[in-house]
């Protein structure tokens, strides 16, 4: 799931740019995408032609944002079809547009399966500071209870 969320995420942020930057000129903020994926992933991005190329790049950033924050929040693919008023972007693995992908884009790499391990860390790592962190406050709660223990047991002893 992971995987196919980032495939999704790669395509609608290389659609936001692509929409955005190659329609300056001619302010058809329009693009589609096709990504290797298995399956294949396809994307569209459009704004309407009245906004400014920083409008229509907030507005689909607006939206992409959304699609992934959902899928964090939710554990379930982002939506496919995400909708404002003067922008949409859409993802799906049928066809959502007529003709040639503008973009071509390969698929992201292939997470680690479950069965492989982790590399070692090494000595200045983050791991050994944290281990070294709890090593030190054991020694130092079971130091305090030993004295608490020791002055108990004189207390009790001396009356």
């Amino acid at each position: 799931m992971a995987w196919f969320s980032a495939a999704v995420t790669g395509i609608l942020s290389a659609l936001v740019d692509r929409a955005v930057v190659a329609s300056n000129s001619t302010r058809k903020y329009f693009a589609t995408a096709e990504m290797d994926f298995d399956p294949k992933i396809y994307g569209l991005a459009q704004c309407t032609p009245d906004l400014t190329p920083g409008q229509c790049r907030g507005c689909l950033e607006r939206l992409l944002v959304t699609t992934t924050n959902e899928f964090l929040i939710s554990r379930r693919p982002p939506v496919n079809n995400a909708l404002l008023v003067w922008c949409q972007l859409r993802y799906s693995v049928s066809l959502v547009y007529e003709g040639q992908a503008m973009l071509q884009l390969p698929a992201p790499p292939e997470p680690p399966t479950q069965g492989t391990l982790a590399p070692p860390m090494s000595e200045s790592g983050a791991g050994t500071k944290r281990s070294r962190a709890g090593i030190i406050s054991v020694a130092v709660a079971c130091s305090i209870l030993l004295v608490l223990i020791l002055s108990a047991f004189f207390l009790v002893r001396h009356r």
